[in-house]
């Protein structure tokens, strides 16, 4: 947040963000509600309203390039649209942005009493755009080499859905924090490291006042935990509340904590692979050499500077599937889970977040 979007012209005026520090400064520190419900809702909402065109149920699969006097274009998209392939064709004023593998892809989810299941054979497709333009064009990195090891790419977190703010009183009065003031807590002693956030409650929109909810990750999910016997990627989602309650020393509500808490554990594959041992070819320029109209945007590509943070790479978008969308002075298309096609007014418009809102 403090890196990207306060660098953004008009960042101060998005409403559903909180800026904190002296008068004139913009640095942000928190949001109002989550990620989704005050960033992205807000902006899609500003693009709807002048004629962009959201379409689901739709993944780019391919994209075929051409040669000409300017360089390399992609001059066609191969969709899956219902299931049925589609062919979209692009003209030479259109601009292609692709969103190049997944790091949410084939995330799978557990509850109070079961585990995440581990999947290890791909099964949405988010890397498959990647690896067919990698076959065809030179420059565009080696998808397999971030796509290859799950093992070490692996990780998880774990949502918290409370039906009364016990659990947060606990944790406001060991660690000194309220609800949406501090930054990650994490429990040091923990064969999982785990590490949790108070949000500020309501953390959604809609969502009830008699709810809470906190978020959690571990770091160590292959260890055995120090009071129940599997490792984290193995454990029920009350084994790992379980965990949560006895390392701040909360033995002694943690039976009501367990009746009125709701744990959803996410076992995520990809989260850490743009940590991948790898050479500088295997990602590839944010704007490849000689390619035109197609900038590639995620964890896995590169900018011309050689030192990149975990942090300051986060380009990618959090969907579970391949995203490519193309824009032109007459036209674009957006999308989360497939491309994108806005018409834009032939007057300028004034940022997304100047007007956005929440809910």
């Amino acid at each position: 947040m403090q890196r990207l979007v306060s660098s953004t012209g008009g960042a101060a005026r998005v409403t559903s963000i909180r800026w904190l520090g002296a008068a004139g400064s913009r640095t942000a520190r928190r949001i109002r509600l989550n990620q989704y419900d005050s960033i992205v809702r807000p902006i899609e909402r500003w693009l709807t309203g002048r004629g962009v065109v959201v379409e689901h149920g739709t993944t780019v699969v391919d994209a075929d390039f051409v040669w000409d006097r300017m360089g390399r274009r992609v001059e066609r998209l191969h969709l899956e649209r219902a299931g049925q392939p589609v062919a979209s064709q692009i003209v030479a004023d259109d601009l292609v942005f692709m969103t190049i593998g997944s790091m949410t892809a084939d995330a799978t989810y557990g509850d109070d009493g079961h585990a995440p299941e581990l999947v290890k054979d791909e099964r949405v497709g988010a890397w498959t755009l990647w690896k067919n333009i990698a076959r065809k064009a030179g420059g565009l990195g080696q998808p397999s080499v971030f796509h290859g090891n799950v093992d070490q790419a692996r990780w998880e977190s774990f949502t918290l859905t409370m039906g009364s703010p016990l659990l947060m009183h606990r944790i406001e009065e060991f660690s000194g924090n309220l609800p949406g003031t501090g930054a990650l807590l994490t429990l040091k002693d923990s064969s999982w490291l785990i590490s949790i956030v108070m949000p500020h409650q309501p953390h959604f929109a809609g969502q009830p006042e008699d709810l809470n909810t906190l978020w959690g990750c571990g770091s160590f999910i292959d260890e055995p935990d120090d009071h129940i016997t599997p490792t984290m990627f193995q454990a029920t989602g009350q084994e790992i509340l379980t965990e949560l309650g006895h390392h701040p020393g909360f033995e002694d509500a943690l039976e009501q904590i367990r009746v009125i808490t709701a744990v959803t554990p996410v076992l995520m594959l990809y989260v850490s692979s743009h940590l991948e041992a790898r050479a500088v070819e295997d990602r590839p320029r944010f704007c490849p050499t000689a390619r035109r109209t197609s900038p590639c945007s995620a964890r896995t590509s590169r900018s011309r500077k050689t030192s990149c943070s975990r942090w300051s790479t986060r380009y990618e978008a959090r969907c579970t599937s391949s995203v490519s969308c193309w824009v032109s002075t007459r036209r674009c298309r957006v999308s989360t889970t497939g491309w994108l096609t806005p018409r834009l007014p032939s007057k300028r418009c004034a940022p997304p977040w100047a007007s956005a809102r929440p809910g």
